[in-house]
């Protein structure tokens, strides 16, 4: 297991901190290298594995369930968590290319909005919802005082690529035309960071506006679905997304592997990543994805593109939604104070 290790460790370009989670959000912060300590995973995101392993018990793996099943039992998994207010939700839908968009607009406390930022929820293209993530959102919407747009893209395989990211684009282009006079963002996790990063590339290639793009948050994002990481290898079983899942993921959401190597669904593949938007880059300690988000970043910053990397030691994939964790508040609260100074 420690062969992987070094190679981490060696993504010199990553800036990454030692994220202590009782530490104030700023703390984390930090634009410059630094050495990485690797440590137990976090007692509270222990507890958080035991709850799904104990969910498990008795049932088959998410991979082998039919699909409406799947999707009930990780929205039944996922914590609850107490409801933030904020100064309005409205559910409406929005064009695109692919038909109406469902999308859940929040609007902060006070009505006066610092921006607008277009968020993805993860789930692997194939799981996840705007219900699912409404905690993150309110969240989001609250601490930062931006306006929130979450975005119910068509999931696969009932719709393969590139269906989500026509529908991440189509949405960010409302976003920008409809709500963008003080610029936009764009936010997600895992799949919904895949997203993003697609949809920032694109509005750069197709000069959809990318100058309005502030900011782009993308926490334990999948870069490369044709990959096999070290960090894949090591931390494959016992962290929640294991290898089985994530192949189950990929051939859901793929015609074929072929189309793996286009940059709009594996940006990582993308031969120039200069010109996009300033980056907020999280990643977790033992998460398959974090070699994928780690040498994103490095690309990012070896090219001209501002990032803050921050690496969430003791933490595990999904740690944005593990409500009532001190990791989850801090990185909620990291991806706010950066949109708040990006919007400053």
């Amino acid at each position: 297991m420690g062969s992987a290790r070094p190679w981490g460790e060696r993504v010199r370009n990553f800036c990454v901190p030692l994220v202590d989670t009782t530490a104030t959000p700023s703390q984390g912060l930090i634009d410059e290298l630094s050495f990485v300590a690797f440590v137990p995973v976090d007692p509270e995101i222990a507890a958080v594995l035991k709850l799904i392993e104990e969910f498990g018990k008795d049932r088959p793996p998410l991979w082998k369930l039919p699909l409406p099943e799947a999707r009930r039992a990780l929205e039944m998994m996922a914590a609850e968590a107490p409801e933030v207010k904020v100064g309005g939700v409205e559910d409406m839908k929005v064009d695109g290319h692919g038909g109406k968009i469902p999308v859940r607009v929040y609007t902060p406390n006070g009505g006066n909005s610092l921006g607008t930022v277009v968020f993805y929820h993860g789930g692997g293209f194939v799981l996840g919802s705007i219900g699912m993530y409404d905690p993150v959102c309110r969240t989001i919407t609250s601490e930062s005082g931006c306006t929130v747009v979450s975005v119910d893209y068509r999931l696969s395989p009932e719709h393969k690529a590139p269906a989500a990211i026509e529908d991440a684009y189509d949405s960010l282009q409302w976003a920008i035309k409809k709500m963008g006079s003080k610029g936009v963002a764009v936010a997600g996790d895992s799949a919904g960071g895949n997203l993003a990063a697609s949809a920032s590339m694109m509005a750069r290639d197709q000069r959809g506006g990318v100058e309005k793009i502030k900011l782009q948050v993308l926490a334990y994002p999948v870069l490369d679905l044709g990959s096999y990481t070290p960090t894949e290898i090591e931390y494959g079983e016992g962290y929640f997304l294991t290898k089985d899942m994530a192949i189950w993921f990929t051939e859901s959401y793929l015609v074929d592997r072929n189309q793996a190597s286009d940059p709009r669904i594996s940006p990582l593949r993308a031969t120039d990543v200069s010109g996009l938007p300033p980056a907020v880059i999280l990643t977790g300690e033992y998460d398959p994805l974090r070699d994928q988000g780690e040498t994103y970043a490095a690309r990012l910053r070896t090219s001209g593109v501002p990032v803050v990397g921050i690496r969430y030691t003791g933490a595990i994939h999904g740690f944005l939604s593990f409500a009532g964790t001190r990791i989850t508040a801090s990185a909620l609260s990291v991806i706010s104070s950066s949109l708040r100074s990006a919007f400053a």
